[in-house]
Formats: C-alpha cells, structure tokens, sequence
C-alpha cells in the first residue's frame, strides 16, 4: 500500500507540473501575448482581425490597446 500511494504521489507531483506549464499566466511570463478582440474573441491569426480592428493585448505585466493597420 505504502508503494502504491508513493507512486500516486508521484504521479500527481508530475501532473501538478504539467498543469503549471499551461498556466496562462506563465506563458504570458515566458513573453507571450494574448490578444482580443472587442467582442472577447481571441485572435489566433491575421485574418481574425480586419484593417482597423481594436485589440487589446494581454501580456505579463498587464494589457494595452492597439489597432490594427
């Protein structure tokens, strides 16, 4: 039994830190940014955003308007 809970143990410290790389908040940390749209959509590539688009774009030390060109 001893054995069993040490190898969950295990496998929860592992999972623990995968879950802890998808963190939003550190991938924003590692220099990443999520930009938005008006509507709360996130944009994924260029053509989610028309020429004069406002953007808000989420980074690690907080967000910032934009407009696209």
């Amino acid at each position: 039994m001893d054995r069993r809970l040490a190898q969950e143990r295990e496998r929860l410290g592992f999972l623990e830190l995968r879950l802890e790389g998808l963190n939003p908040r550190n991938v924003l940390a590692r220099g990443y940014s999520i930009v938005q749209r008006e509507d709360g959509r996130v944009v994924t590539g260029p053509e989610d955003a028309s020429p004069g688009a406002r953007l808000t774009v989420h980074a690690a030390r907080g967000s910032y308007p934009v407009e696209r060109k």
